[in-house]
């Protein structure tokens, strides 16, 4: 089985068990148990459970050893994979910025004052990358734009 798939299988059984709310905890079995539940192989799975911790999904609160194989996880997000399209860890930064920068509200609505310039200067990106990241962004369904005000003085 293809490691993109095992990835997928996990990513859709952690947003199930989550209910969007985040973070969470969960206690599995083993990986033994959870590689069964989802029907992939359990090397695969480890590969997948190392890849959406590499990518800041998931950390570990337990490891399995032999005499207790039980595992703990703390799901920080949503996996970035569940979105459609699949986000990245650089579009993930991007909203991540806008949101600690204040760049966007609750309801993820970017404040129509703000051009792409100011945002690609606030969180420190080339304005072309910020560009395309936050179209990603807008097509996964975190954030929204107004159109632009014109501005009536200019720096």
């Amino acid at each position: 089985m293809e490691r993109k798939q095992v990835k997928k299988r996990l990513s859709k059984f952690l947003l199930q068990v989550a209910q969007d709310k985040y973070p969470f905890r969960v206690r599995i079995a083993s990986v033994k148990w959870l590689a069964e539940y989802l029907d992939v192989p359990a090397s695969s799975l480890h590969a997948a459970l190392r890849a959406l911790h590499e990518q800041g999904d998931i950390e570990y609160l337990r490891r399995g050893t032999a005499a207790n194989p039980s595992i703990e996880l703390r799901v920080l997000r949503r996996p970035l994979f569940t979105y459609d399209p699949p986000l990245v860890v650089g579009e993930w930064q991007l909203y991540e910025a806008l949101q600690t920068k204040g760049l966007i509200d609750d309801n993820g609505m970017v404040d129509p004052y703000y051009t792409i310039l100011d945002i690609a200067a606030a969180v420190g990106m080339p304005v072309s990358t910020c560009y395309v990241r936050l179209v990603r962004l807008e097509e996964a369904g975190l954030v929204r734009r107004a159109k632009e005000r014109k501005r009536l003085f200019h720096h």
